[in-house]
């Protein structure tokens, strides 16, 4: 008596290969960790370092921030006879003033006492957005929001916020990157040295974002002299952040933070983040329309502002890394003066 074969006999092979990455899949999420390491999304590690624990403060803001302000320089403080000494720095590079709200209101368990919003003109451009917003920072009705509100950026926010959640759902895609330069680590320089290379950096920096306070500013940054820079002859990049300056959306992201900090007990401190003069001259009109909303922000609006200019924090190109990031030296100067000028703001308050 002859027997029919089992079908499923005859996809045997794409079956087991699909059985096989479901497998090598799960073996790459259960070193999650390890690839992190070597590949971080800072936008991610920064929000996860923050959410679920209790801050005395919070200072949001892009690039200036994270590279700029060293919490360790800010504590302790006193703030409306309260004692500050837990601080965060949640600065996100290249972030806009909607991903600042995001990261407010997803990553920020418990209201701090003061929240510092370090802001610069790049911050309001309606010109741009961060691809991190949707696909790290938002939640659904964050995204339902986005769309109902902008519906030009509407196709653009919602293929990001798609792309980054099936991205999460194949590890192998996730941590591809980090895969690599792990390989490269470690079969050694001789191989890969330029590979090699970006995962000794990585590394370290993947080390300082898993710090208690945030920040993790580039080594290269901490070191470099804008000064320096301009005296050799050394090309200066495009500033590209400020092209197209018009406000709108990110703006009324910044209302959006105060009323949740009012909603939440939190007091708001906006900082105008000090940056290079070649930084202003090249784009004077949109740094004027930015120091016009700021005046409008704290005359009209009741904001308590923080002017940190050059001349009020003593800094000049010594102190800048480029045109707006500031280096080890700026960043002890700023951090000084941010220091006394918010002790200042909190007495009597």
């Amino acid at each position: 008596m002859e027997t029919t074969p089992v079908r499923w006999t005859r996809f045997r092979v794409p079956i087991c290969f699909l059985v096989g990455l479901f497998v090598l899949d799960g073996a790459v999420r259960l070193n999650a960790r390890l690839w992190d390491g070597y590949d971080p999304n800072e936008y991610r590690a920064r929000l996860d370092r923050c959410r679920g624990r209790a801050w005395d403060l919070v200072v949001l803001g892009g690039s200036p921030v994270s590279e700029g302000v060293d919490p360790a320089l800010l504590r302790p403080l006193t703030w409306r006879n309260q004692i500050i000494r837990r601080v965060y720095n949640l600065g996100l590079p290249g972030g806009t003033a909607s991903d600042f709200w995001h990261a407010l209101k997803n990553g920020v368990t418990f209201p701090p006492k003061l929240v510092v919003y370090g802001i610069t003109a790049s911050d309001l451009n309606d010109g741009r957005n961060e691809l991190g917003g949707p696909a790290d920072l938002m939640g659904p009705d964050d995204l339902a929001r986005w769309l109902a509100e902008r519906p030009g950026a509407a196709e653009w926010a919602l293929r990001q916020y798609g792309w980054a959640r099936l991205e999460r759902g194949w590890g192998l895609y996730q941590y591809r990157h980090g895969i690599r330069l792990w390989a490269a680590h470690r079969l050694g320089p001789g191989l890969f040295p330029a590979a090699a290379a970006e995962a000794r950096a990585n590394r370290r920096h993947s080390a300082a974002l898993a710090r208690d306070h945030g920040f993790a500013p580039q080594a290269t940054f901490q070191q470099m002299r804008y000064s320096h820079t301009k005296a050799v002859g050394g090309m200066v990049a495009p500033f590209r952040f400020l092209d197209g300056f018009r406000l709108g959306h990110h703006l009324a992201c910044v209302h959006r933070i105060r009323a949740w900090a009012e909603y939440h007990g939190s007091d708001l401190v906006l900082v105008d983040m000090p940056v290079s003069a070649d930084l202003e001259a090249r784009h004077a009109d949109a740094f004027a329309r930015y120091r016009a909303v700021l005046r409008e922000l704290e005359d009209e609006h009741g904001f308590r502002v923080l002017h940190g200019d050059r001349a009020a924090a003593g800094l000049d190109d010594d102190h800048f890394a480029d045109q707006i990031h500031l280096n080890a030296w700026g960043v002890e100067r700023f951090g000084h003066w941010l220091r006394v000028r918010l002790a200042y703001a909190g007495v009597g308050r």
